[in-house]
């Protein structure tokens, strides 16, 4: 066993839920000592994020992708590792200004969140760099553009 997708609702027109399956297999062929279980996606839109990033975090605004790791909170490997929720109108604003399309979009939100669900964070320089480094790779490796990614390590 190893990580899981589950989608929840349907995806944006262009977006093939193959290519977030991609990501979940290069997780699982390359990184060492992943949890098992399932990572739960669902795309909602600002005003959901909005509301949730406050409920959560604290942050009165939409962000682009919020996680939620089950297994920080002592949780049994095995089953649901966490969820994730992926704003569609961010990913869309912030394609637009990165001059890409929104699948390639979505795709960086996915891996940036599963690799919080897996344990890495970019509360600091060497946590960033790491994630860019394996951010670039996955995006890379599946055939796409890597952006620059906006760090806010208040939201780690």
């Amino acid at each position: 066993m190893a990580l899981k997708l589950a989608l929840s609702g349907p995806l944006p027109k262009g977006v093939k839920k193959a290519l977030l399956e991609a990501v979940i297999t290069a997780l699982n062929a390359t990184a060492q000592n992943l949890p098992n279980g399932t990572i739960n996606l669902k795309l909602v839109d600002d005003s959901e994020i909005r509301a949730l990033n406050k409920k959560y975090s604290g942050n009165d605004y939409a962000t682009d992708v919020l996680s939620f790791n089950y297994l920080e909170d002592g949780a049994e490997p095995g089953g649901e590792i966490g969820d994730m929720a992926i704003s569609r109108e961010t990913a869309e604003r912030q394609a637009a200004k990165a001059g890409t399309d929104l699948e390639t979009e979505i795709v960086l939100l996915f891996i940036h969140g599963c690799l919080h669900l897996i344990g890495l964070d970019h509360a600091d320089s060497s946590g960033r760099r790491r994630m860019e480094i394996i951010q670039a790779g996955l995006m890379h490796d599946l055939g796409l553009t890597y952006r620059n990614f906006e760090w806010d390590s208040s939201a780690a």
